[in-house]
């Protein structure tokens, strides 16, 4: 390869005629941008300056240096199946110039950070003069992953809080190691949040950068159950005027939720204002707390008596809670008052609560007894005796029978 080398050196001093990549003339300049790690082409369009003229050599410089780090060499053939050299110490074996492409083009893949610069192609033809092109290669590095920071700690789980409603956090999304430096956009959905700050810091030693942008946002009842998203992206829009030379850059993003506490709007019993039922019978009631959060503790009263035994709980994937009451019921609870109370046990806020009354029917039931000034054993033959018929029934009784030595 050493042997070679020479030859393509001695070749290029003797046809060209300059020892200087610097003092060559050139006929044309093409910015091209590519991703570290990814594919970049380098064109290097022939432009014989007489009709029907071939290239026969092609010489890739940089600018900094005056040996070629890549030839192609097709003086002894077709252009198209030319012999082809690299500088290892530039380009290993990551270089190949295809010149079955329009226009002929050295690839490097993957491309490094350091391959960026300005290279020169100096393509040589069998009779015209030879041509030179400049390339400026930019080389992206893409942006770090996107961090998102409260209360100068990384959050956990994608979540900040616990926050009370209207109270103010103040996020922080970080990505470090991009170039150029990355641009972090703020969304809430598809609504776009201004940042109240934006940090910029350059690392010398990589050529990189670090980027903050800080928001204040407000916590209200309807962030609860979405997301807020920063994105960390390089944006080279109109450094390039050929769309095909701007290549695709991942994003890095990063979504948080916020852990919003909040009361419950309003609790229902699900159902009629009042429950009719027969005694002896099992009732099953639903109480729904809505807008809570986290999910309302629900609890089922009868009067003053809690009926925690009675309940099962759950919750929907609304997030809203319902309590399900099942018990059996008696003449007893007859006219009771139900109660569902709904409270959130992170605030102090008095409980809501939605009440319902218990109609429950049931046969007469009947006490007879004497007068209240009578004595069973102080009673005479002619006495007037009297009784009292005390009678309880839902509905109510229409009509009374007396009996006497009746079984």
């Amino acid at each position: 390869m050493a042997c070679f080398h020479n030859k393509v050196v001695n070749a290029l001093l003797v046809i060209g005629g300059f020892a200087s990549v610097a003092s060559a003339t050139t006929d044309s300049t093409t910015v091209v941008w590519a991703v570290a790690g990814q594919q970049a082409n380098l064109p290097c369009r022939p432009a014989a300056k007489l009709p029907g003229d071939q290239p026969v050599l092609v010489l890739w410089y940089r600018t900094s240096q005056t040996l070629p780090i890549y030839s192609y060499d097709a003086r002894n053939g077709d252009f198209s199946s030319g012999v082809r050299w690299t500088d290892n110490r530039t380009f290993g074996g990551r270089a190949y110039f295809d010149a079955k492409v329009t226009p002929p083009a050295l690839t490097l893949n993957p491309a490094h950070a350091l391959d960026e610069g300005q290279y020169m192609c100096r393509i040589d033809y069998r009779t015209s003069s030879s041509t030179n092109s400049l390339v400026n290669l930019n080389i992206i590095i893409s942006p770090g992953p996107a961090t998102i920071f409260w209360k100068g700690r990384e959050t956990e789980q994608g979540t900040v809080g616990p926050l009370q409603e209207d109270e103010r956090a103040s996020l922080t999304c970080r990505s470090v190691g991009g170039k150029p430096s990355p641009t972090v956009i703020w969304n809430f959905g598809k609504d776009a949040i201004a940042p109240t700050d934006t940090k910029f810091n350059f690392d010398p030693v990589t050529g990189t950068y670090t980027v903050e942008s800080t928001i204040t946002v407000t916590a209200e009842r309807g962030m609860v159950g979405h997301r807020l998203t920063c994105s960390a992206h390089t944006s080279i829009g109109g450094q390039s005027r050929d769309a095909s030379n701007k290549p695709v850059v991942r994003s890095r993003s990063a979504s948080v939720s916020l852990d919003i506490t909040l009361p419950p709007l309003n609790v229902q019993i699900l159902g009629s204002e009042s429950l009719v039922v027969t005694a002896g019978s099992e009732i099953k009631m639903s109480c729904r707390a809505y807008g809570s959060h986290p999910p309302a503790k629900i609890t089922w009263w009868k009067d003053d008596v809690l009926l925690e035994p009675f309940v099962t709980y759950r919750v929907g994937p609304d997030g809203n809670a319902t309590a399900m009451l099942r018990m059996n019921v008696s003449a007893e609870d007859d006219r009771g008052r139900l109660t569902c109370q709904a409270r959130n046990p992170y605030l102090s806020q008095e409980p809501l609560y939605d009440v319902t009354q218990l109609i429950v029917y049931y046969p007469p039931k009947v006490t007879l007894s004497l007068g209240p000034h009578l004595q069973a054993d102080d009673i005479k033959e002619g006495d007037d005796v009297y009784f009292e018929c005390d009678i309880r029934a839902n509905p109510s009784f229409n009509r009374v029978e007396w009996f006497h030595n009746v079984s």
